[in-house]
This record gives C-alpha cells, structure tokens and sequence, in this order.
C-alpha cells in the first residue's frame, strides 16, 4: 500500500509541474508583441537583399481602433495629415526614414483604412511594417 501512495504522490507533482509549465508558457505567449520584431521583407529577399524590417504586430480586441490599441501598448508618435487623418510616424522612438513609412496590416493585408478608423475584431492579427516606397 505505501508503494501505490508513492506512485499516486509522484504521479500528482508530475501533472502539477506539467500544468505549471503550461501555465508560464502561456503566460510568456502573449498575443502582442512588445518590442520591434525583425522580419524579412519577401519583396528584398527575391532581389538577393537580405534586409530586415521593423515589425510590431498584436490581436485585435472588440470595439478598439487598432490606432488605440497601439498606442496603449507602444510610444506612438502621430502626424496629423490633412484629408488622410492621423498618420504614424514613428514607434517606440523608431522613426520612418526618407523613403520609409509605417505600412499597418490587418490579417496579412495591407489595410485600406487609418489605423484611427479601423475598429478591431476579436481576433485580428495586427501588424506595423516599417516598409520601403
């Protein structure tokens, strides 16, 4: 009998140390990305440049502009642009350059409205490339 309350006591701190695990991963896995996250630029990449842009990118959340979203979680600087509204132009202190701008994407695509116009859904991925014109 004492060899079974063994196994059912080492049986119990094995699943409490694997929920545990679970628990602090997915704690880490969060679904905005703090910090610039270096991507590759497809475009550079086929002409042989292996340049790296800036990205920011986190979940959309219900009822929020992805311009509040942003800024709640990032340092945005914003540049108000007559009849095309506010426009972002730098992140978390990183500037666009000369022949840069920062490209907002919603689920992949590039978005077809300002990120102050655009009402997030639970779910969307949101994405901010500083990208090359």
């Amino acid at each position: 009998m004492k060899n079974n309350s063994k196994k059912y006591i080492l049986v119990a701190i094995a699943v409490i140390l694997i929920l545990w695990a679970f628990v602090a991963f997915k704690r880490n896995d969060s679904s905005s990305t703090i910090a610039p996250v270096p991507v590759k630029n497809d475009a550079e990449k086929i002409e042989g440049i292996e340049a790296e842009t800036v990205a920011i990118s986190y979940v959309g959340e219900e009822g929020k502009t992805a311009l509040e979203l942003l800024q709640s979680k990032h340092q945005v600087d914003v540049t108000e642009t007559e009849g095309v509204g506010e426009f972002v132009s730098a992140i978390n202190g990183q500037a666009a350059g000369e022949n840069e701008y920062w490209a907002f994407y919603i689920n992949g695509e590039l978005a077809p409205v300002g990120a102050g116009e655009y009402v997030t859904k639970e779910g969307d991925l949101i994405e901010w490339r500083l990208d090359s014109f």
